[in-house]
C-alpha cells in the first residue's frame, strides 16, 4: 500500500463494467441502431467510457506520483495522448490513412 491511500472503487468498477459491456455486446451481436434502446445503450456506454478514462488517468497519476519528476509527467502525457488517439481513431469511420491523420493532429494539443 502506498502513502496515497487505497484505490477508489470506481477505478476498478468502470473498467470491469467496460469489459462486461463489450463481452455482452459481442456475444449478443448487438450493434447500435437509432432507436430508444439504441440511445439507452449509447448513453450507458458513454457513462462507462468516461468512468474508464478517468480510471485510466487515475492509475497513470498514481504511478506518476510514485516514479516522480520528470518521468511521471511524461507518463501522464503518454497516457492522455494514447487515450485521445484511441478515441479519435475508434470514432472515425474513414479509412486508416484518414483516421490516422485525423487522430494525429489533435494529439499535440494535449502535450
Amino acid at each position: 500500500m502506498s502513502s496515497l491511500g487505497p484505490m477508489p472503487r470506481s477505478a476498478w468498477i468502470f473498467p470491469a463494467l467496460a469489459v462486461l459491456l463489450f463481452a455482452g455486446a459481442t456475444v449478443l451481436g448487438y450493434t447500435f441502431a437509432p432507436s430508444p434502446a439504441g440511445w439507452l445503450f449509447a448513453s450507458v456506454l458513454l457513462v462507462i467510457l468516461f468512468g474508464t478514462v478517468f480510471a485510466a488517468v487515475h492509475h497513470a497519476e498514481m504511478i506518476a506520483h510514485e516514479i516522480g519528476e520528470p518521468y511521471g509527467t511524461l507518463l501522464l502525457t503518454l497516457a492522455v495522448t494514447i487515450i485521445e488517439v484511441a478515441s479519435a481513431s475508434a470514432s472515425s469511420s474513414a479509412d486508416f490513412a484518414t483516421a490516422s491523420r485525423i487522430s494525429r493532429y489533435p494529439a499535440p494539443t494535449f502535450i
